[in-house]
């Protein structure tokens, strides 16, 4: 509005100057009503959705839900037991392996296969980090980790202090109330990893350690194994062996299942430096095998922990029927809220 000027007048602007091309907009109308070209600009928009998200909507949909297991049981559907799937996942053309000897195949054959986690496992975990850092590294940090926690006479060193440990937490434990069970096991890995590597045990260090690690699910069963190993002990012996630890095979076959049932992650990458065939399947792809240093470790923890904790406590869970969470790994939702009570 002008100054001094009407507030009602109407000052809106109208160009009449611009030709409309009626024929051309008729033209593109009917290009665009053309089944053809319809059916080949949903073509694009499919390819181009493909090409960004791929298979994973369907994964985090499954992942998310109270039966992960749905997502590879479509391709079961679809294309029978094969073992191996084509698939596009985390911004790239993918190949999906289940079946054991093929994912050895995969996982051990540094000829063909090297690491290949996603971009952005990269950058969370970092790219210093142990899974993500080149073969020579990786070689040379394992090297380092491995030496002090693997042989007999390496493990043999550990387990009076992994026993210590282990009677003390869980009798602090039982007089804790209602606790988070997974928290709380955490937290005894991790000061025994300080222990082993740093010689702390401090709270403060302990804090900034703490990390995502796994589950156990005890099996009380196994106790009357247990107590027989004791009556079975020399006397004068006060705490177990390694021999012992070995003779617990119940036991073991229990932790390998937890292991096997609750790991650290749903899947490891790998990805292909050469074409191979592996079960007949030619495959454009690789990756390479890097087995965990501390394998023989944790496997010795729990199975000292759980001997004891069969021996003398039990676990009353405050939500047994907790819903269970898949990403990144299988915990209950609530990390296993319970009560641990002396027996």
């Amino acid at each position: 509005m002008n100054a001094g000027g009407n507030a009602n007048e109407d000052t809106t602007e109208y160009r009449t100057d611009r030709i409309v091309d009626i024929g051309l907009y008729l033209s593109r109308r009917t290009e665009i009503e053309d089944q053809q070209t319809h059916l080949q600009l949903k073509n694009d928009l499919v390819e181009h959705i493909w090409n960004k998200f791929g298979n994973m909507w369907s994964f985090l949909a499954a992942f998310k839900s109270s039966n992960p297991d749905s997502f590879v049981n479509s391709f079961l559907a679809r294309f029978g037991k094969t073992g191996i799937y084509k698939a596009f996942m985390f911004g790239s053309p993918s190949i999906i392996v289940t079946t054991p000897d093929t994912c050895r195949k995969v996982l051990n054959d540094d000829e063909h296969f090297k690491p290949g986690w996603p971009l952005s496992t990269e950058e969370l975990s970092g790219r210093n980090s142990f899974i993500t850092i080149p073969s020579k590294d990786h070689k040379r940090l394992r090297k380092l980790t491995a030496a002090p926690i693997n042989g007999h006479e390496a493990l043999s060193n550990y387990i009076e202090y992994i026993e210590e440990i282990s009677k003390t937490t869980l009798d602090k434990l039982s007089k804790m109330g209602e606790i988070e069970f997974l928290n709380q096991l955490r937290k005894l890995t991790f000061r025994i990893i300080m222990f082993i590597f740093l010689s702390s045990e401090s709270e403060s260090i302990l804090e900034a350690l703490e990390k995502e690690y796994t589950t156990l699910h005890p099996m009380i069963k196994s106790n009357i194994k247990q107590e027989k190993i004791i009556k079975n002990r020399p006397a004068g012996q006060k705490g177990l062996t390694l021999k012992e630890t070995r003779k617990m095979p119940y036991l073991s076959q229990v932790v390998d299942e937890t292991l096997r049932w609750v790991t650290f992650t749903f899947v490891v990458f790998r990805e292909a430096i050469s074409d191979c065939m592996i079960n007949g399947t030619f495959l454009p792809f690789g990756a390479g095998s890097r087995l965990c240093p501390g394998n023989d470790l944790a496997k010795l923890e729990i199975s000292i922990f759980l001997h004891h904790f069969l021996l003398g406590y039990r676990l009353e869970r405050t939500n047994p029927e907790c819903p269970v969470q898949f990403l990144p790994h299988r915990r209950p939702k609530d990390a296993c809220l319970a009560r641990v009570k002396k027996i």
